[in-house]
């Protein structure tokens, strides 16, 4: 059984869990105490030096507000959602506002795992894991602020992504649905690069809302409105909508999806990706 639960009063989310197990004395030091704060360095990094243009944000927000309206387990159910809401909601750290973060709320999530041909004879159609990678790139970790400019704009996935594209014998362009991780709306951008989805050049053609929708989009993210529009239990939720995905169960349903891919958190010293299918293929 793989399970999360998250609440906010007392388990210590904020910045007192990230100065405890994340961040030095040298950044705490400095004045940097939270998830936002390392992560907006980052992020300007990418929109500064690698030219991937800020508003490309918006077109991420905008996908996951467009399925997490319509999910009714989504904290924005039922809501209308104006893009320009993003640069006028408040600032948390530069580049940040608050609607380019995660959610911050209560939540469980659970999932049984099984074996494949245990869960042939179960209720419900199977999902499969086909593959999952984790790991980090040499020099990658708490400490890449100071130094590694090739790597500080990344979401640390380059290598897992390789690994698990080699170990399912995949790649972006068999991805039917991708399940992405986004603490900050700037670490997804870098998780669709770093996975292979896009270039630095090419984010801007591929990084479009139209894109990334359920409806027709070439490369859907969220379809249940990730950790910015359903809720954020440290990505759980986005497991939960992989299984949802591929069985037809989703709120916002891909036509004739087969695999999806999951995402987990960027940025993080150590990350981890997976491929799930409705077959073994």
């Amino acid at each position: 059984m793989i399970f999360r639960a998250l609440v906010e009063g007392n388990s210590g989310r904020m910045s007192k869990a990230v100065m405890a197990h994340h961040l030095n004395d040298h950044m705490i030091a400095s004045g940097a105490v939270s998830p936002a704060q390392y992560c907006a360095m980052r992020a300007m990094r990418l929109f500064e030096y690698h030219g991937v243009p800020r508003k490309l944000v918006h077109e991420l927000v905008r996908a996951s507000y467009h399925h997490g309206t319509r999910n009714p387990e989504a904290v924005a159910y039922g809501q209308t959602f104006d893009v320009d809401a993003i640069d006028s909601s408040r600032w948390i750290s530069e580049p940040f506002h608050l609607l380019d973060c995660s959610r911050e709320n209560d939540g469980a999530v659970a999932v049984l795992l099984v074996a494949a041909d245990h869960a042939r004879d179960l209720a419900k159609p199977p999902v499969y894991l086909l593959g999952a990678a984790g790991g980090a790139e040499a020099g990658w970790g708490d400490l890449l602020e100071n130094d590694r400019a090739d790597l500080y704009p990344t979401a640390g996935f380059r290598p897992v992504a390789r690994q698990l594209y080699a170990d399912t014998g995949l790649g972006p362009a068999d991805i039917d649905v991708v399940q992405l991780y986004e603490n900050f709306d700037a670490q997804g951008i870098m998780s669709l690069i770093d996975h292979g989805f896009c270039t630095y050049e090419s984010a801007v053609d591929v990084i479009r809302f139209e894109n990334l929708i359920a409806e027709g989009g070439k490369v859907p993210i969220n379809t249940a409105g990730g950790n910015l529009a359903q809720g954020f239990i440290h990505g759980s939720g986005l497991l939960i909508e992989t299984v949802r995905q591929l069985r037809g169960e989703s709120p916002n349903p891909v036509a004739g999806a087969r695999t999806c891919l999951l995402a987990g958190g960027p940025g993080a010293p150590i990350v981890s990706s997976a491929i799930f299918a409705n077959e073994v293929l």
